[in-house]
């Protein structure tokens, strides 16, 4: 089974909606990483953030700011879909 790791910052962004002022999400890749490690539970206090490997994806929040972490599978067969 083959992985996907993307994390999105999302922007609001002023439009015209006729006379009205009003916001509109823009979605920004910030990461794509194929095939992540995961880190275990017991080990998320240390982060280790000045490691550049590619593998060590972050994304940075502002307060009020939001952002999206998706994770793709492409599974191969029915059976593991089920697991």
């Amino acid at each position: 089974m083959n992985l996907q790791l993307i994390l999105v910052k999302q922007y609001l962004t002023p439009i015209a909606n006729g006379c009205n002022l009003a916001q509109s999400t823009q979605n920004i890749v910030v990461a794509d990483v194929p095939n992540p490690v995961f880190t275990p539970a017991a080990s998320l206090g240390d982060p280790n953030l000045p490691d550049p490997a590619i593998t060590n994806a972050t994304i940075a929040l502002a307060p009020g700011e939001t952002g999206q972490v998706i994770i793709r599978a492409n599974v191969g067969n029915s059976v593991d879909m089920q697991n």
